[in-house]
């Protein structure tokens, strides 16, 4: 059985760093938590728009190449995390 990687997206205005307290409390589950475009150590890629956050978290999914993830987001994490898990019930994310 493949364990799944939880993968934390923060809310409007924050960064990946909100989730390390979490982390550390997950006793070595795998986790990714990351910076949207525009936020905490990609602030230097600019504004990106919901549909391009979606967009390049369904690309991050891809590049770790994860067979079984659990997207959790806070706020606005919450929305893009909904999204992609909605493109890859619909099979649009492969």
């Amino acid at each position: 059985m493949i364990q799944p990687t939880f993968v934390f997206l923060h809310a409007l205005g924050s960064s990946h760093r909100e989730w390390e307290l979490v982390c550390r409390h997950l006793n070595g589950a795998p986790c990714i938590a990351l910076d949207l475009p525009g936020f905490g150590e990609r602030v230097e890629e600019g504004y990106a728009d919901v549909a391009a956050m979606a967009d390049d978290l369904a690309d991050t999914i891809r590049r770790h190449r994860l067979t079984a993830c659990i997207l959790v987001g806070h706020s606005m994490g919450g929305k893009i995390a909904t999204i992609v898990a909605a493109r890859a019930a619909a099979g649009e994310i492969g």
